[in-house]
Parts: C-alpha cells; structure tokens; sequence
C-alpha cells in the first residue's frame, strides 16, 4: 500500500536530535516498520507557550499525531458537524 513508512527512531534520539526538553515530550510508543494512515506518528513543532508573552521564543515539543489524509468530500465541508447527518435517516 502506498503511503506507508518506517518510524526506527527512539524517544531519547528524537529529543537529542531536535532539541526537545523532556518535560515537552509525549510518550511514544517504540519503533513501528509499517507506519500507515489513522496511526499516531512522534511530530516535532515548535510554538510560543500560551501564558508567555508576544515576544517570546518558540519551545519545541515531541507529540504524538494521527497521520492521515482527509478525502475531498470532508475537507469540503469542515463546518458540518458529520455525527449530526449520519444519525439522520437517508444520511
């Protein structure tokens, strides 16, 4: 299937690699050969805190997202609320 990868790289790896305090970090599951879409996949971001100020600098953080691609149909229509219209008959 296309669109899979390999994710090998450890939690310790990934925070040394990119510069990640601990204490900004998720915890990850281990290695996965057959990463695939609707998997939680490690991502680094880097954001300012809420509670700092404007000129703050951003903090890089280790978080767990779900990967996957949104079919046109859905994206489409981000202002629907989806649950609503399928409990609907004929929906």
């Amino acid at each position: 299937m296309r669109g899979r990868y390999a994710s090998t790289a450890s939690r310790a790896s990934l925070l040394e690699r990119f510069v990640v305090d601990e204490q900004h970090a998720d915890e990850l599951r281990g290695p996965d050969y057959n990463v695939a879409p609707t998997k939680n996949n490690p991502v680094v971001i880097a954001r300012v805190p809420k509670d700092a100020g404007d000129d703050a600098d951003p903090v890089r953080e280790l978080r767990s997202f779900r990967w996957g691609l949104l079919p046109d149909q859905l994206r489409r229509s981000r202002g629907t609320n989806l649950s609503v219209w399928r409990s609907c008959p004929g929906g």
